[in-house]
């Protein structure tokens, strides 16, 4: 038994035992995701879309005053945003989906979310900021267009865990 405990407080000594504490709390984490994706597609897109056409309506006044370089990386990006949501608003979707995307949803819309700061970023005096605007937008098609797909997989991304 001594050694036991001299074993035990090794481990204090070490990170594993932080994410091991750490692993307990994930599922806090994550359930609270789960339901703020729940929330964003049911209540905020499906029930009433109007905060969702205001972003959309505002991101792309944004993107107008862009220089054109950065205009044409952010609206394609918001462009396939717009249609996804569309996909998964569509009143024949099942609740399936709807749920299985969810939290894909949350991840594409925090991009956008992050998209639009970046586009508003390359118009900013400081350099930096400008620099770091241009970054994010050269690289957000490409995780849009991943994270759209992962929306559009709905509930067949779990018909592999069916026996």
């Amino acid at each position: 038994m001594p050694a036991m405990a001299a074993r035990l407080r090794a481990t204090k000594e070490w990170p594993v035992e932080q994410l091991l504490r750490d692993a307990r709390v994930l599922s806090i984490y994550e359930g609270t995701r789960g339901m703020q994706a729940l929330d964003l597609v049911k209540r905020r897109l499906i029930a009433d879309p109007v905060g969702f056409q205001t972003f959309c309506a505002m991101a792309h006044q944004e993107a107008d005053q862009a220089p054109d370089e950065f205009r044409q990386l952010f609206l394609p990006a918001l462009d396939v945003f717009a249609a996804t949501a569309a996909w998964l608003s569509d009143p024949d979707r099942s609740a399936a989906d709807l749920e299985c995307s969810a939290t894909e949803f949350l991840s594409l819309a925090i991009l956008m979310a992050h998209g639009w700061i970046a586009i508003r970023l390359v118009r900013a005096d400081d350099a930096r900021l400008a620099r770091a605007g241009a970054y994010y937008l050269r690289t957000l098609a490409s995780r849009v267009e991943h994270r759209c797909g992962e929306v559009r997989l709905g509930s067949a991304r779990f018909s592999a865990l069916e026996l």
